[in-house]
């Protein structure tokens, strides 16, 4: 049966119309395939050589992402070198420990420079010696070298309320310190046992990185901050700077160009979904909500500023 004009012209058209939705659905399905290969793989891809910069901001926790990523960039040969530029009070024993060996691994593929900022103070500064050259600016904090375990107790304050805390527990020592109870001798004489443990640690890591004297190791041991230059005359740091002084350093020593492109590399998890980002900014005002120096557990090597005391 012959086809009349019309219904030719019509079914050449939703022949047409079939075959662009075709392709755009090829297209659409070829982006998606180019955007997780660039998620799996994207930070390997041999472009050009650069230097990478990455930051660490705030309270410093345990991060396994960021560690994954921070190995990522020791892995990847396309990354002469890493500038890491730190900005913060400290925060757990662990976080700290953490990063610090994150960035050794780095150190035994190519040069690590530490730029410390405002602040790259205990947990911060024990991060800090994981790098080859640390550079401070005159102004920066740095140091508190120690450890600390904060607790306080409520007991009395219980008891002209009316409330008696009842506490079973297996042993004299499970919980403590806990502000529901007396912190006896024995016990406060535990808890300092541990913080004494860790401070140990911290500072043979430091008085090792850095090739302390004895004098400057004296220096350290009470947990004091320096400024950018005090730290320099004891030890603490190479140079003073920024950036500009870290490329110079990386030119002399390891024949990286000074000119060379930067990229920033970032060690924070995105959750671009809505309820992601809802999730993440309820996590962020609950952090800054909970005053950190009023935390009761763990290890912290952390340096808080007393308004008191001005």
């Amino acid at each position: 049966m012959a086809l009349d004009a019309d219904t030719l012209l019509d079914r050449v058209q939703m022949k047409q119309s079939l075959m662009r939705w075709r392709t755009l659905a090829i297209l659409a399905l070829v982006l998606v395939g180019v955007i997780l290969i660039n998620r799996q793989i994207g930070d390997n891809v041999v472009i050009n050589d650069y230097v990478a910069r990455v930051e660490i901001n705030g309270v410093i926790e345990d991060d396994y992402y960021r560690t994954e990523r921070l190995d990522r960039l020791a892995k990847n040969d396309s990354v002469q070198a890493v500038l890491v530029s730190i900005n913060s009070p400290g925060g757990t024993a662990v976080g700290g420990e953490s990063l610090y060996h994150a960035l050794q691994r780095i150190s035994k593929e190519k040069p690590v420079v530490i730029l410390m900022r405002d602040l790259c103070a205990s947990a911060g500064y024990m991060t800090a010696i994981g790098g080859d050259y640390l550079i401070a600016r005159e102004g920066t904090l740095t140091g508190s070298v120690g450890v600390i375990m904060q607790t306080l107790e409520v007991t009395e304050l219980a008891k002209s309320w009316g409330i008696e805390p009842i506490i079973i527990k297996s042993g004299d020592n499970k919980a403590s310190p806990n502000p529901a109870e007396k912190l006896t001798p024995e016990r406060r004489q535990m808890v300092e046992t541990v913080v004494a443990d860790f401070f140990r640690f911290f500072n043979a890591l430091v008085v090792k990185e850095r090739g302390l004297n004895a004098e400057q190791q004296a220096l350290i041991r009470d947990g004091r901050i320096f400024t950018g230059h005090q730290a320099l005359e004891a030890g603490l740091v190479d140079a003073l700077g920024g950036e500009k002084e870290a490329m110079a350093w990386l030119e002399k020593e390891h024949d990286i160009d000074a000119e060379s492109e930067i990229r920033t590399f970032n060690l924070v998890k995105e959750n671009n979904s809505l309820f992601g980002n809802l999730n993440q900014s309820m996590e962020w005002l609950a952090k800054q909500t909970a005053n950190f120096s009023h935390r009761l557990d763990g290890l912290q090597a952390i340096w808080q500023f007393d308004a008191d005391s001005l």
